[in-house]
């Protein structure tokens, strides 16, 4: 049997009167190859139906692009290998053990979701019965759809829900009208979609109003390099040093600085807890480092220069200063020498007439 896997980020904008909590949305067929080539329209009609009732959806591989380009190839590999381990998962089954929950967490970090909906095509069945109506015998045909549904929270990996959901059609058969389940399939995926994202705004809200206010923590950022980026889960909060308020729990922590290396971490925020985060520098900020100290080093040099410049003009000016030239007796002879010697290596110029 074909298994495919398709994923939404759903943004879900009319659940509460304060943020809108998010969810990603994992489409799964389990039913065999009948319905292998209606997954594509089973997703389009989950994300219409959303879509209507005031959902932004959001593509899986638009969330896999940025973080590639945002944090590296490394950064998208962690989160395909956190979607792979759920898609083991049995649409009708809980959550299997801390190692589930896990998977669940780390996904709904990477994705920035508050709920993980794991929907699936589980089977397509027919059932036939003859019925006598009006003195006629008629053959009425039943086909049932059933899908599976589980619903995570994304705080903790936790099951909030799972359920097996089925929708079915009649049709009354007989020499005019002959339909098989294919022809009702269309009908059926758009049913299912429909009480899919019921199910799904139920167990949110449910949730929603179950859990008090979250009390924000107090965290402080510290580093040697000031002026760093601070970003948790995906949001850019400030700079280091600072204080911010967040939720409590385990998050997605980036410190960033131009020239540095990137600071990246999942940290278990509480009320309190300092973070002083070493900064090193990047090959980048190292081959910096030594132009500007190149620079430094040069622009020293030329104040020594032209210092030395500057007291060598100051002498020559002294020099002139304390000089002079000394008439004697007539005007036919002159005495020149420095004031320190009048008396002294005097050196006297005779006009000849």
């Amino acid at each position: 049997m074909k298994t495919a896997w398709m994923v939404l980020a759903l943004a879900l904008g009319t659940m509460t009167a304060t943020a809108a909590p998010s969810v990603a949305l994992f489409v799964q067929n389990r039913a065999g190859a009948q319905l292998d080539g209606q997954l594509d329209a089973f997703q389009d009609l989950i994300g219409t139906r959303l879509s209507d009732a005031g959902f932004e959806v959001i593509r899986y591989q638009d969330v896999l692009d940025r973080f590639v380009e945002s944090r590296g190839a490394e950064a998208g590999q962690e989160l395909r290998q956190a979607v792979e381990a759920l898609q083991t998962a049995k649409a009708e089954g809980t959550v299997d053990g801390p190692s589930r929950e896990a998977s669940a967490l780390r996904t709904a970090q990477l994705m920035g979701a508050d709920f993980l909906v794991m929907a699936s095509l589980v089977s397509l069945g027919e059932n036939q019965k003859n019925v006598l109506a009006y003195g006629t015998q008629q053959e009425i045909a039943e086909t049932t759809l059933r899908m599976g549904l589980r619903v995570l929270e994304g705080a903790q990996g936790r099951q909030i829900y799972g359920d097996i959901l089925a929708v079915n059609e009649k049709v009354q058969q007989n020499q005019n009208i002959q339909m098989t389940p294919g022809d009702l399939i269309p009908t059926l995926l758009d049913r299912g979609a429909v009480a899919l994202v019921e199910h799904v705004r139920e167990s949110a809200a449910a949730m929603a109003a179950a859990t008090p206010e979250p009390t924000l923590a107090s965290v402080t950022f510290t580093s040697q390099v000031a002026g760093a980026a601070v970003e948790i889960d995906g949001v850019v909060l400030g700079t280091a040093p600072g204080v911010f308020q967040v939720r409590p729990g385990v998050h997605e922590v980036r410190v960033a600085r131009e020239g540095y290396a990137t600071w990246e971490k999942s940290v278990a925020l509480h009320d309190g807890l300092t973070l002083d985060i070493p900064m090193e520098l990047s090959a980048e900020g190292i081959a910096r480092q030594g132009e500007l100290e190149a620079q430094a080093i040069a622009r020293e040099q030329s104040t020594a220069e032209a210092q030395a410049k500057v007291t060598l003009a100051e002498g020559e000016a002294k020099k002139d200063s304390e000089s002079y030239i000394r008439i004697e007796g007539t005007p036919q002879s002159l005495s020149i020498g420095d004031l320190d010697d009048r008396d002294r290596d005097s050196i006297n110029v005779i006009q000849q007439k």
